[in-house]
């Protein structure tokens, strides 16, 4: 059996009491602080939760707004839906108020798809424009058109004739809707449309008939003339005529107030009588007005109402996101917000150690959902990067180009024309001023350049003036002296060539006279008496013989009076030839030889049997055309001299030559011979005589 032991403790207590007291205080104060940390927890769970709701919550109440508006549901309320976000993302208006257009044009004009879309988006564009409310204008409108006969396909050019209309007359739209609903029936019947009718009330508005005043008058006008069997549109216009001119105002108010009773026949006078009721231009404010509503819409466009455009398109794009998330953290709320609850309660009853054993066993019990959730969402995320975002973005990154692009088209010119405006003017200014300053400057620069360089360059022109005075010196004094002795040197050296050369020249002249002279008496004379004998002794012997043959007397005196002086006549033209070749001596020992062309022997005539026929029988050198008897005594040869040498045996040629001729006198011979007829290639001697 056990005992117990007793161990007494004495002294004082008070250090332990007071320590414990503090680590209480401390795990009092750490239990509040985790107790605020998971109040917060769920606060922060709470707001997040709320936020997304949020975010989510515009699209439920769209939804809610169109199944209230149509009472549709299913793939019905599904495309109304998905037909809502579209035009939320063109259009800078609330998603509540694009819901509850889209439901009554719906409704009131059973459209669906894009017509459905485009129709409610001219709706809020045409009340944005017109100030007007969009629920209220679009139940006018389609009470106006249904009167008129008017289907939903032509909303876009009824509320551009309304819009253009009420601008151009200053009817407030508000006013002018409630009258085409109220009165519109009226003028329907009476067989005018629905651009005329609003175009005849703003043209009442604007010269101040209140036509509620003369609406009642006017409806009764046009139903007596139907019970009268009369069209009552041209009973009108021929009633407004008779107004229009009829002289007596007081007798035109009479009938006006028989048509349109007292209370407004005053003003509807005033109106007819001074042209604002016009029933054949109807005041000029008929026209086209399909487009005109976009047209203003997208030009009055605030800056904040782009923004708003912008904010929507943005919702629009992260709608599926947002809905995917909003549902994953709904379901995730719903697993953490009771966590939170055991959290706190394990706290309260255990402490610290209690929430870390209940985070332990929430662990355990909650990641599988935890794990499926974040799985769903970061697989949405992606899906709605790939599907949504990135499309979107580059879809926002196109109309952003565009919208740059159409910001700066505008804008652009203007700038080029200031820039060629600027241009232009920098021009003129630089023709006009720039240059006439800049070439004053130049003057200024350059008389300052003068007068700086004046002083600088003094000394330069004095050096430079000295030189020259000491080149002109020595050319005085030194080069021309020089040149002055080398001019005569040469001079004197020129004429004692041409002295020497003249010399020479008279020399040889004079050896040419004493040659002449030489000739003439040792050639000259004998052969003119030589020739003479030739001739008496041809005559001598032409006598004889025709003394001898009488028949042929005068014929044969004739040819040998002929023949001997053709022979006289060619020794004197070989004489002559021969006297002109002669050697010219020049200086230091050279010479030149002056040789003219011969001048040609005259051919003699024949005689004998062959009459006027040279006979070769005994050969001889025929140096021309020349008659010849070839072959008279027997075989004969002719060939020509230059070809002579190849035959066989030798041939002799007889070259007669003056006395005192020497060898080379004998080569001239034979070369003038050449150059008229050829190369000899024969040997040849010379017999001197």
């Amino acid at each position: 059996m056990a005992k117990s032991i007793s161990i007494p403790i004495t002294g004082n207590a008070a250090p332990l009491r007071k320590v414990l007291d503090q680590t209480e205080k401390r795990i009092g104060g750490f239990a509040k602080g985790v107790g605020k940390a998971f109040a917060g927890l769920a606060t922060v769970g709470a707001g997040v939760t709320a936020g997304l709701t949020a975010l989510g919550s515009k699209f439920d109440e769209m939804e809610n707004i169109i199944v209230k508006g149509t009472g549709a549901s299913g793939a019905a309320l599904d495309g109304l839906v998905d037909s809502a976000k579209s035009v939320l993302a063109t259009v800078p208006d609330s998603a509540d108020l694009v819901a509850s257009t889209l439901a009554d044009v719906n409704t009131f004009f059973g459209e669906t798809g894009d017509q459905l879309e485009a129709t409610t988006a001219t709706f809020l564009d045409f009340a944005r424009v017109a100030e007007v409310d969009t629920n209220k204008a679009i139940g006018a409108v389609d009470a106006a058109m249904t009167q008129f006969g008017e289907t939903g396909a032509n909303v876009d050019e009824v509320l551009g004739d309304f819009l253009r209309i009420a601008q151009a007359t200053g009817a407030p739209m508000d006013q002018l809707l409630g009258q085409m609903e109220t009165f519109g029936p009226i003028f329907a019947n009476a067989g005018f449309s629905i651009e005329e009718t609003a175009a005849i009330l703003g043209q009442l508005e604007q010269a101040g008939v209140q036509v509620t005043r003369v609406g009642p008058a006017l409806n009764r006008f046009f139903r007596q003339a139907a019970e009268n069997g009369e069209d009552p549109r041209a009973t009108f216009e021929e009633f407004v005529n008779v107004l229009e001119t009829t002289e007596s105002q007081t007798e035109a108010l009479a009938l006006a107030t028989e048509a349109f009773g007292a209370e407004g026949a005053q003003r509807m006078l005033s109106a007819i009588r001074s042209g604002n009721v016009d029933l054949e231009t109807f005041g000029g404010l008929l026209g086209e007005g399909a487009g005109l509503v976009d047209e203003q819409a997208d030009a009055v466009l605030t800056l904040s109402e782009r923004f708003a455009m912008l904010k929507n398109k943005a919702l629009v794009g992260l709608a599926p996101l947002a809905e995917k998330v909003f549902d994953a953290v709904e379901r995730a709320m719903k697993v953490i917000l009771p966590v939170v609850d055991r959290l706190s309660a394990a706290f309260d009853r255990d402490g610290l150690g209690g929430v870390f054993r209940e985070l332990g066993n929430l662990a355990r019990q909650i990641w599988p959902t935890i794990k499926t959730a974040l799985g769903d969402f970061l697989t949405a995320f992606g899906s709605w990067i790939v599907d949504d975002a990135l499309p979107f973005m580059a879809e926002k990154a196109q109309e952003l180009g565009k919208a740059l692009v159409d910001w700066v088209g505008p804008r652009i010119v203007p700038a080029l024309q200031a820039l060629g405006e600027f241009v232009a003017a920098a021009a003129q200014w630089l023709i006009d001023d720039g240059l006439p300053m800049l070439v004053d400057k130049l003057k200024e620069w350059g008389a300052a350049f003068v007068d700086w360089i004046g002083p600088q360059i003094e000394p330069a022109l004095r050096a430079l003036g000295k030189l020259l005075l000491a080149i002109g010196e020595w050319v005085l004094t030194d080069a021309l002296p020089k040149l002055v002795v080398l001019a005569a040197d040469l001079g004197g050296s020129l004429l004692g060539g041409f002295l020497n050369l003249s010399g020479d020249v008279l020399k040889a002249l004079g050896n040419m006279l004493a040659d002449l002279g030489r000739w003439i008496v040792s050639d000259g004379i004998p052969s003119l008496v030589a020739n003479g004998l030739s001739l008496g002794s041809a005559l001598i012997g032409a006598l004889l013989d025709g003394l001898s043959n009488v028949g042929g007397f005068a014929l044969n005196i004739g040819r040998s009076i002929v023949n001997g002086l053709i022979g006289f006549l060619n020794g004197v033209i070989d004489d002559i030839n021969a006297f002109l070749e002669f050697k010219v001596p020049l200086p230091f020992g050279a010479s030149f030889t002056v040789n003219p062309p011969d001048i040609p022997n005259i051919p003699t005539i024949g005689g004998g049997a062959q009459e006027g026929f040279v006979a070769l029988a005994e050969g001889g050198i025929v140096t021309g055309p020349t008659l010849a008897l070839v072959g008279e005594a027997g075989p004969e040869a002719v060939i020509p001299l230059d070809r002579a040498g190849g035959m066989g045996g030798g041939l002799n040629i007889t070259v007669n030559m003056p006395a005192g001729s020497d060898g080379a006198d004998v080569v001239r011979a034979v070369q003038r011979y050449a150059r008229r007829t050829g190369t000899l290639a024969i040997p040849t001697t010379s017999l001197v005589r």
